[in-house]
Protein backbone atom coordinates (compact mmCIF):
# COMPACT_ATOMS: atom_id res chain seq x y z
CA UNK A 1 0.00 0.00 0.00
CA UNK A 2 0.84 3.46 -0.77
CA UNK A 3 0.93 5.76 1.87
CA UNK A 4 2.30 9.38 2.85
CA UNK A 5 4.96 8.63 4.51
CA UNK A 6 4.06 11.01 8.26
CA UNK A 7 1.10 9.08 8.82
CA UNK A 8 2.51 6.12 7.70
CA UNK A 9 5.18 6.73 10.75
CA UNK A 10 2.25 8.14 12.95
CA UNK A 11 0.37 5.16 12.61
CA UNK A 12 2.79 3.00 13.34
CA UNK A 13 2.85 0.74 9.77
CA UNK A 14 5.86 -1.03 8.31
CA UNK A 15 7.63 0.89 5.81
CA UNK A 16 9.53 -1.40 3.38
CA UNK A 17 10.37 1.40 1.03
CA UNK A 18 10.45 5.04 0.59
CA UNK A 19 9.45 6.70 -3.03
CA UNK A 20 12.12 9.80 -2.76
CA UNK A 21 11.93 11.36 -5.74
CA UNK A 22 9.24 11.26 -9.01
CA UNK A 23 9.15 13.05 -12.00
CA UNK A 24 6.81 13.19 -15.25
CA UNK A 25 7.44 14.57 -18.62
CA UNK A 26 5.60 14.39 -22.15
CA UNK A 27 7.74 13.48 -25.37
CA UNK A 28 5.73 15.66 -27.00
CA UNK A 29 5.66 15.81 -30.96
CA UNK A 30 7.06 12.30 -32.15
CA UNK A 31 6.51 10.25 -35.42
CA UNK A 32 3.98 8.58 -33.89
CA UNK A 33 2.19 7.78 -30.91
CA UNK A 34 4.11 4.86 -30.36
CA UNK A 35 7.43 6.04 -31.08
CA UNK A 36 9.31 7.35 -28.02
CA UNK A 37 11.97 9.89 -27.62
CA UNK A 38 14.85 10.16 -24.84
CA UNK A 39 13.92 13.87 -24.36
CA UNK A 40 10.63 13.63 -22.44
CA UNK A 41 12.64 10.35 -21.04
CA UNK A 42 15.43 12.28 -20.15
CA UNK A 43 13.17 15.10 -18.68
CA UNK A 44 11.66 12.77 -16.22
CA UNK A 45 14.59 11.25 -14.66
CA UNK A 46 16.01 14.79 -14.00
CA UNK A 47 13.12 15.86 -12.32
CA UNK A 48 12.61 12.50 -10.56
CA UNK A 49 16.62 13.29 -8.91
CA UNK A 50 16.09 16.87 -8.30
CA UNK A 51 13.04 16.06 -6.02
CA UNK A 52 15.13 13.34 -4.63
CA UNK A 53 17.67 15.61 -3.42
CA UNK A 54 20.11 13.50 -2.94
CA UNK A 55 23.08 12.68 -5.09
CA UNK A 56 23.59 9.22 -3.72
CA UNK A 57 23.38 6.41 -6.55
CA UNK A 58 21.08 3.80 -7.76
CA UNK A 59 22.20 -0.02 -7.16
CA UNK A 60 19.92 -1.51 -9.86
CA UNK A 61 17.79 0.42 -12.49
CA UNK A 62 14.47 -1.09 -13.39
CA UNK A 63 14.12 -0.04 -17.17
CA UNK A 64 10.68 0.38 -18.91
CA UNK A 65 11.81 -2.78 -21.79
CA UNK A 66 9.65 -2.79 -24.57
CA UNK A 67 11.29 -5.13 -26.05
CA UNK A 68 11.31 -2.87 -29.20
CA UNK A 69 14.36 -1.91 -31.42
CA UNK A 70 13.27 1.98 -30.88
CA UNK A 71 11.59 2.06 -27.45
CA UNK A 72 15.06 0.32 -26.09
CA UNK A 73 17.29 2.23 -28.25
CA UNK A 74 15.71 5.30 -26.90
CA UNK A 75 15.75 4.18 -23.34
CA UNK A 76 19.47 3.34 -23.24
CA UNK A 77 20.18 6.63 -25.02
CA UNK A 78 18.05 8.25 -22.01
CA UNK A 79 19.99 6.66 -19.24
CA UNK A 80 23.31 7.08 -20.45
CA UNK A 81 22.44 10.84 -21.27
CA UNK A 82 21.56 11.26 -17.55
CA UNK A 83 24.23 8.56 -15.94
CA UNK A 84 25.93 10.62 -13.18
CA UNK A 85 28.53 8.37 -13.08
CA UNK A 86 29.29 7.13 -16.50
CA UNK A 87 32.55 5.58 -15.46
CA UNK A 88 31.73 4.31 -12.31
CA UNK A 89 31.20 0.65 -11.11
CA UNK A 90 28.62 -1.78 -13.26
CA UNK A 91 24.97 -0.92 -12.81
CA UNK A 92 22.36 -3.42 -13.57
CA UNK A 93 19.26 -3.27 -15.33
CA UNK A 94 16.43 -5.24 -15.78
CA UNK A 95 13.09 -5.31 -16.49
CA UNK A 96 9.51 -6.72 -15.32
CA UNK A 97 8.42 -7.63 -18.91
CA UNK A 98 10.75 -10.46 -19.36
CA UNK A 99 8.81 -12.07 -16.87
CA UNK A 100 5.16 -10.92 -16.94
CA UNK A 101 5.04 -9.49 -20.27
CA UNK A 102 4.16 -6.07 -21.32
CA UNK A 103 0.81 -5.40 -18.62
CA UNK A 104 0.52 -2.18 -20.11
CA UNK A 105 -1.37 0.41 -17.95
CA UNK A 106 -0.21 -1.72 -15.31
CA UNK A 107 3.69 -1.46 -16.09
CA UNK A 108 4.70 1.11 -13.88
CA UNK A 109 2.65 -0.69 -10.57
CA UNK A 110 4.45 -3.60 -11.41
CA UNK A 111 7.82 -2.42 -12.03
CA UNK A 112 7.30 -0.57 -8.84
CA UNK A 113 6.32 -3.80 -6.57
CA UNK A 114 9.59 -5.35 -7.76
CA UNK A 115 11.72 -2.46 -6.60
CA UNK A 116 10.15 -2.16 -3.24
CA UNK A 117 10.50 -6.26 -3.09
CA UNK A 118 14.33 -6.13 -4.65
CA UNK A 119 14.83 -3.67 -1.76
CA UNK A 120 12.91 -5.34 1.30
CA UNK A 121 14.34 -8.89 0.37
CA UNK A 122 18.16 -7.23 -0.52
CA UNK A 123 18.05 -9.11 -3.76
CA UNK A 124 18.20 -8.33 -7.38
CA UNK A 125 16.52 -10.82 -9.69
CA UNK A 126 18.44 -12.38 -12.58
CA UNK A 127 16.91 -10.93 -16.06
CA UNK A 128 15.84 -13.58 -18.05
CA UNK A 129 17.64 -13.84 -21.26
CA UNK A 130 20.50 -14.64 -23.54
CA UNK A 131 23.27 -13.28 -24.76
CA UNK A 132 21.92 -12.48 -28.47
CA UNK A 133 19.29 -9.99 -26.46
CA UNK A 134 21.33 -8.25 -24.40
CA UNK A 135 20.90 -4.57 -26.53
CA UNK A 136 23.78 -3.54 -28.37
CA UNK A 137 23.56 0.18 -27.06
CA UNK A 138 24.37 -1.03 -23.57
CA UNK A 139 27.93 -1.76 -24.43
CA UNK A 140 29.07 1.71 -24.54
CA UNK A 141 27.59 2.32 -20.96
CA UNK A 142 28.23 1.03 -17.79
CA UNK A 143 24.81 -0.17 -17.46
CA UNK A 144 24.33 -4.32 -17.88
CA UNK A 145 21.10 -6.88 -18.15
CA UNK A 146 20.95 -8.53 -14.18
CA UNK A 147 22.59 -11.39 -13.54
CA UNK A 148 23.56 -14.24 -11.22
CA UNK A 149 26.44 -11.89 -10.34
CA UNK A 150 24.25 -9.13 -8.81
CA UNK A 151 21.88 -11.33 -7.42
CA UNK A 152 23.85 -10.28 -3.56
CA UNK A 153 24.66 -6.63 -4.49
CA UNK A 154 23.09 -4.94 -2.05
CA UNK A 155 19.68 -3.08 -2.63
CA UNK A 156 19.47 0.27 -1.10
CA UNK A 157 18.35 2.65 -4.23
CA UNK A 158 16.42 1.51 -6.88
CA UNK A 159 15.59 3.69 -10.29
CA UNK A 160 12.05 2.70 -11.48
CA UNK A 161 11.26 3.79 -15.68
CA UNK A 162 7.67 3.71 -17.04
CA UNK A 163 7.13 4.84 -20.69
CA UNK A 164 3.64 4.80 -22.01
CA UNK A 165 1.58 5.50 -25.09
CA UNK A 166 1.91 9.36 -26.76
CA UNK A 167 5.23 10.16 -24.88
CA UNK A 168 3.73 9.73 -20.92
CA UNK A 169 7.32 9.08 -19.07
CA UNK A 170 7.69 8.40 -15.35
CA UNK A 171 10.47 7.91 -13.52
CA UNK A 172 10.66 6.93 -9.26
CA UNK A 173 13.56 6.83 -7.02
CA UNK A 174 12.62 4.20 -4.28
CA UNK A 175 14.42 3.55 -1.48
CA UNK A 176 15.19 1.86 2.13
CA UNK A 177 13.75 3.47 4.88
CA UNK A 178 16.72 3.47 6.52
CA UNK A 179 18.42 5.68 4.28
CA UNK A 180 15.81 8.10 3.97
CA UNK A 181 14.19 8.27 7.42
CA UNK A 182 15.21 10.98 9.79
Amino acid sequence: MLKNLELARRDGDTIHAVIEGWGSASDGRAPGIMTPTSDGQVRAIRAARKRAGSERPVDYIEGHGTGTVVGDAEEVRSLAATDEDPTGPALPIGSIKAVAGHTLAASGALSTVKAVQMIRHQRIPSQPTTPAAEHPGLASTRFHLAGHRDSRRPVRRVAVNSFGFGGANSHLIVSHPEGTLS
